[in-house]
């Protein structure tokens, strides 16, 4: 069992919450990891390198194409109308919070309910359980929470399971044990069912593109942040498929919470990484705020823009000016964020149907200069998701 623990000084950062201080965050005392060598998956003979990197490219190939996202279910309860419903934010301040919480809240106006948005900024004086207490003392039918872990919340939680409030949680890492139920984690989607998942699946896809495009040669600067635990799966998914590739080599940079959340070094540490890899021809970061918060103006700064190929997680519109402008990022690996916060919604109105939760069809497409990348804003899947919900809720 995975051990976590959550402190005033947050010790252990809830799910997607530091990934998600997007402009804000900053890095800094990078630790370099001695896993400074080439991956040992792959054999190294030519025709199992070539078929590596042939599969690398072909699901790689596939995610530009298509990519992994499904419609979402097209079939469930009528909206239950009437309902007082309070969603809770890991922090407005920033996109990768506001996003998908702004989401949720127009999608459960659209079904009909009260609506109350409380922002639980990053968890600033037990931010999050006092949403969920002021939630339950209103008299709320349900409470969405976005990217607050259950292990910052337990108490409150079983506050709310007493009260028989319903508990809908997306990007949010649930309890073990006998604290599993105090809340109904929304399903990305039928191929990843849990939000680990869906993090190792980014990481292996993010993994995939570096492969492909290096034609199996990539030397990897792997920012991993080893306080964050979707970016600990991440980070899984993706040092599991780079170990496939027996001609690539992956040099990791280690960042703790500490790090994360000090802007004056960031600049300085992300520098000093680039530099202790001078031969590294590709960048992986977990997410995109790492790019945005330094890591992409480093690489600029250094002039390996157009040298470098780097990847993100999540297709943030300052992220996609970055790939637009050649600053430091080459790709993104994108995820609907507004898609995210319809799902939690869509789960909400199953519970307070008396319905289980059932995979939403999430998933991921890559975006790049040259594909995918829409004319202004965040990534924005081409599925009609808002169609499809809308259609289920007004049956």
């Amino acid at each position: 069992m995975r051990t976590r623990t959550l402190s005033g000084g947050l010790a252990r950062v809830t799910g997607a919450v530091a990934v998600l201080l997007l402009a804000t965050g900053a890095l800094a005392a990078c630790s370099e990891s001695s896993d400074d060598k080439p991956s040992t998956g792959g054999s190294g003979s030519g025709d199992a390198s070539a078929a590596i990197v042939a599969e690398a490219q072909q699901a790689t190939d596939a995610l530009f194409d298509t990519g992994s996202e499904t419609p979402p279910p097209a079939d469930g309860p009528a909206g239950v109308k009437g309902k007082t419903v309070w969603v809770v934010s890991c922090g407005q301040a920033v996109t990768g919070c506001s996003l998908l919480t702004d989401a949720a809240v127009t999608a459960s106006k659209q079904i009909g309910w009260k609506t109350t948005l409380c922002d639980g900024n990053f968890n600033a004086g037990d931010q999050y359980g006092k949403c969920i207490r002021q939630a339950v003392a209103a008299g709320a039918d349900g409470i969405i929470l976005n990217s607050v872990d259950c292990v910052a919340v337990t108490q409150p939680l079983k506050e709310a399971k007493a009260a028989g409030v319903k508990v809908a949680a997306v990007n949010t890492f649930p309890c073990d044990g006998a604290n599993a139920d105090l809340a109904t984690m929304v399903v990305p989607s039928t191929a990843t069912p849990t939000i680990d998942a869906y993090g190792q699946a980014a990481g292996k896809a993010q993994a995939d593109y570096l492969i492909a495009t290096s034609k199996g040669k990539a030397k990897v600067l792997n920012f991993r942040f080893v306080d964050n635990f979707l970016a600990i799966e991440v980070n899984k998914g993706f040092e599991a498929e780079m170990a496939t590739c027996g001609t690539c080599s992956v040099k990791n940079t280690d960042i703790t919470l500490a790090d994360y959340v000090n802007p004056s070094t960031f600049g300085q540490k992300s520098n000093a990484a680039l530099l202790s890899a001078p031969d590294a021809t590709a960048v992986h970061v977990p997410f995109d705020s790492f790019l945005t918060s330094g890591v992409g103006q480093a690489i600029t700064s250094a002039g390996r823009a157009g040298k470098l190929d780097s990847i993100g997680f999540n297709g943030f519109e300052a992220n996609l000016n970055l790939i637009r402008d050649g600053k430091g990022q080459t790709a993104a690996l994108g995820a609907d964020q507004e898609w995210a916060g319809w799902a939690a919604a869509d789960t909400m109105n199953r519970l307070l149907a008396g319905a289980e939760p059932v995979a939403e069809g999430m998933g991921f497409k890559m975006v790049d200069a040259d594909k995918n990348l829409p004319s202004s804003g965040s990534y924005r899947s081409d599925i009609d998701f808002k169609a499809a919900y809308e259609a289920v809720w007004s049956k």
